[in-house]
């Protein structure tokens, strides 16, 4: 893998259940092994310089690898209702087996507002 960092453009309805799937590709498009990765970690925060206020990981759940270049972040209708309406910020990174640590994506998380699913 290299330093470049992917831009990330996710949108999710407040109340909704989704999952997002990502695969790894390196900077010449080749697919990239994270069968042995040793952490992966998404945030989404209200921009880059603020705390996380939703955090997935391999871990501690809500990562999934899915193949060897190929994860999903799932989350779920709680989690996206407690989300303000707005367009915030996301990164996704990744620890290899070595300890290497790579930001994979970062960019926008938009939260679209919706009525169907309100309390």
């Amino acid at each position: 893998m290299t330093c470049c960092i992917a831009p990330i453009d996710l949108c999710i309805g407040q109340g909704n259940d989704k999952s997002f799937v990502f695969t790894v590709r390196d900077e010449a498009g080749a697919l990239v092994n994270i069968s042995t990765a040793a952490q992966i970690t998404f945030v989404v925060a209200n921009d880059v310089e603020s705390p996380a206020i939703l955090t997935k990981t391999l871990s501690g759940g809500g990562v999934v690898i899915n193949n060897p270049n190929q994860f999903t972040v799932a989350i779920s209708d709680s989690e996206s209702a407690a989300l303000t309406a707005d367009v915030l910020y996301c990164e996704v990174g990744l620890v290899a087996s070595g300890g290497e640590k790579y930001t994979l994506g970062k960019g926008r998380f938009r939260v679209q507002d919706t009525m169907i699913w309100d309390a």
